[in-house]
């Protein structure tokens, strides 16, 4: 999906590894997922082995641990932040796309401003079309915005841009992970 948006927005990018930088973006990729919830032994050794008398497991804090296959792209998306101002994550549209901008993001502690390009129809046009309106967006503090987990000290993406109301996608991802994760059955 990187590259196909870069050929739309920036054509003459110069293929670096793990990423194209253009004169206006630098187009990177997640390839899946780059971070993930840590297994039960990271909290407690007991949890190694499944026992009845143990579950549920409800760690205070859900711990994040980059997957060790792809460690080398998270460093390079780590490094490119450090260079822009504004992200515009282009993650497949649905949950599991927001969920991985979402760990990716909570895991690296990135704070910047979030364009939200939600798209399914890879054409020039519509990648054209939907980048503008996604810059366009009034910025939305998630505090400020109503709906449901809106507190503050909640969930990240306070500043990501929105079309004027509270988004709950992200945080709908999270959760259903972190609710995957205490239902695992026993092996």
């Amino acid at each position: 999906m990187g590259r196909t948006i870069a050929r739309v927005i920036e054509p003459g990018a110069a293929r670096r590894q793990g990423y194209l930088e253009g004169e206006r973006y630098i187009i990177t990729w997640a390839i899946g997922h780059l971070v993930s919830l840590a297994e039960p032994e990271s909290y407690d050794a007991k949890y190694k082995k499944w026992r009845d008398e143990d579950l549920p497991i409800l760690p205070a804090a859900f711990k994040l641990q980059p997957n060790p296959k792809t460690k080398d792209q998270l460093k390079v998306i780590a490094e490119l932040a450090k260079r822009c101002d504004r992200i515009v994550n282009a993650c497949d549209a649905g949950r599991e796309g927001q969920l991985i901008f979402h760990l990716i993001r909570e895991y690296l502690k990135l704070h910047h401003p979030v364009d939200r390009l939600w798209i399914s129809d890879l054409t020039p046009e519509t990648i054209r079309t939907r980048l503008r309106r996604a810059a366009k967006r009034p910025r939305v503090r998630r505090a400020d915005a109503g709906g449901a987990g809106a507190q503050p000290g909640g969930l990240a993406d306070r500043d990501e841009r929105l079309a004027g109301v509270y988004n709950p996608s992200p945080h709908a991802a999270v959760r259903r992970t972190r609710s995957d994760a205490r239902a695992r059955p026993a092996l």
